[in-house]
């Protein structure tokens, strides 16, 4: 009779408890759909807000899409300048600006030339951050001057300006000169064999081998090897993508989120290829003593007091080879 009622009172406190994690079971996952609910919501909201941003104050721009903004079919159908053109075409005749969207941000054309000025020059301590993504921790050659922003752009344009003085630039010419006729042979023996020309290729190389002498102080024999090293880099800088489109456009689109979540954009080889470069250079270029007039030489001597930073009185005080090599990547993909 005891284990009877033994067994009977066990038998409803399994049946109490199973009841108990199947209610707390059945609770924590309202709650966790609730939560994702709440979340896509909020978030489906704020994109809506931002995608009506020009629609709300009645600026003209075109309908954006979701997750392209402007630049729905970019690099399938037509690449970034193709895009903007058009869309300058459309509303040059508007007003001073127009609105689009560069992918998922709001962002203004200018299409009025007095207040491209204003802009550019009257007002330009107001304009200078472009806003496009950068992430010097996790993807170093994201830091260059094309990229970043406030103070360290003002400090490296400072620096970097004197590279692009006239006497520089005219102390480039007979580099410029030797490569083009370099070119010229090069084109005289493809003719001679009869060959077909592809001369975006060609002048490809051309201007592969003008930029790492004149700039980077390298010898980059692209024209007597199409297949050489500098050039096929050269190609991957501008077709090798770390992630797809999409993803792309949301770094773009949401810089700050991608920086926290330690998000890169250059692929792995680029990157490792110009850090091995600059590196090696450099290594180089102190251990034989040798000087040149050109870009790389103005990095080093950047680099002699280490690291972009400031001391107590907010004076400059050097690179880090990180920074050097995401200013050579920068002037060599210019170029």
């Amino acid at each position: 009779m005891y284990t009877t009622n033994l067994s009977y009172i066990l038998t409803w406190k399994m049946v109490i408890f199973t009841l108990f994690v199947l209610n707390f079971t059945i609770s924590l996952t309202l709650v966790l759909f609730a939560s994702v609910v709440a979340l896509l919501s909020a978030m489906t909201y704020l994109c809506w807000r931002r995608m009506n941003y020009w629609q709300e104050r009645g600026i003209p721009h075109d309908k954006p899409s979701y997750l392209y903004g402007s630049f729905r079919g970019l690099t399938r159908i037509c690449g970034f300048s193709e895009i903007l053109r058009s869309m300058y075409q459309r509303y040059k005749d508007t007003g001073p600006f127009c609105g689009y969207y560069f992918f998922q941000r709001p962002a203004v054309m200018v299409l009025d030339t007095e207040l491209v000025k204003n802009i550019l020059i009257k007002d330009f301590s107001n304009f200078s951050d472009r806003g496009l993504f950068h992430n010097e921790k996790d993807d170093p050659l994201t830091g260059h001057l094309f990229f970043v922003d406030g103070k360290k752009w003002h400090v490296l344009h400072g620096k970097l300006s004197s590279t692009f003085t006239e006497c520089k630039v005219r102390g480039m010419f007979p580099c410029v000169r030797d490569i083009a006729q370099q070119m010229i042979s090069t084109l005289d023996q493809l003719m001679e064999r009869n060959a077909n020309v592809e001369v975006k290729e060609l002048m490809g190389r051309y201007t592969t081998d003008v930029i790492g002498k004149c700039a980077l102080g390298i010898e980059c024999n692209s024209l007597t090897n199409q297949n050489a090293e500098c050039r096929a880099i050269g190609r991957r800088i501008f077709t090798d993508r770390r992630h797809d489109l999409l993803v792309s456009g949301l770094i773009q689109g949401f810089p700050q989120l991608a920086r926290k979540l330690h998000m890169s954009t250059i692929h792995p080889d680029i990157e490792k290829f110009f850090m091995r470069f600059v590196r090696e250079n450099v290594e180089y270029r102190e251990k034989y003593n040798v000087h040149g007039n050109d870009f790389m030489e103005l990095l080093m001597e950047l680099s002699k007091v280490g690291k972009l930073r400031y001391d107590k009185n907010d004076e400059f005080k050097g690179l880090t080879v990180e920074e050097m090599t995401a200013q050579a990547f920068f002037f060599f993909a210019a170029g």
